[in-house]
């Protein structure tokens, strides 16, 4: 995506009674999200917090974070010098473009919409941020099974979560080859790593 694309974007945290208009998904799960007013519960009682993108009033993505803590196998805490089994992370709980505005930015630009990775990366940046402030590790997501991105995750610097995978799948072996833990480490340097002000859509999309 272009800068010039960019600029008409605007990030807001979930407003009160909003609704997400037409928002689509190739994923049910992330549009029911907020059609069935998930997002407005979990924002009221702070379970999480959800902000959504708009190209003027229209919402185009939206993502959630959460608190979490990353339980780490010996090897993953030795390797990351954690000497505890649990790690403080904030966690990208649900991620979501329009399927709608990602039909209509490639047939305008002949090129396929970037928007998710951008989020992600405006994620990590601005855990960066809140990780001079509080301590926080990693930064988490859940990864469908479908075919290339869990490989896609991993070119943005994230990486399977062994351990925590493995505890999941003990507590409840019917997860198995549902979804797949993942983190990126914030403490380690990543090549084309994310502007630490936290700002990577270059002051193009206005956080609210």
């Amino acid at each position: 995506m272009k800068a010039d694309d960019l600029v008409r974007l605007r990030i807001e945290r979930w407003p009160r009674d909003y609704h997400p208009g037409a928002f689509r998904s190739r994923e049910p799960e992330i549009a029911k999200y907020l059609h069935d007013r998930d997002a407005h519960r979990d924002e009221r009682v702070s379970i999480a917090r959800t902000y959504i993108v708009l190209d003027e009033d229209r919402c185009v993505a939206y993502f959630t974070l959460v608190a979490d803590a990353i339980r780490l196998d010996d090897s993953e805490a030795q390797a990351a010098e954690i000497k505890y089994l649990q790690a403080p992370a904030i966690k990208i709980a649900r991620i979501g473009v329009c399927e709608d505005y990602k039909a209509e930015y490639l047939s305008k630009q002949a090129e396929k919409c970037c928007l998710g990775p951008l989020l992600v990366s405006l994620i990590i940046g601005s855990a960066k941020v809140y990780g001079e402030k509080v301590g926080i590790r990693y930064v988490t997501l859940d990864a469908l099974p479908r075919k290339g991105l869990v490989e896609a995750y991993g070119r943005m610097g994230f990486v399977i979560s062994s351990g925590e995978q493995a505890e999941r799948i003990k507590e409840r072996p019917d997860t198995e080859g549902k979804e797949i833990s993942m983190r990126f480490d914030l403490h380690v340097r990543h090549e084309d790593a994310p502007a630490e002000d936290g700002n990577l859509l270059n002051s193009a999309a206005r956080v609210h």
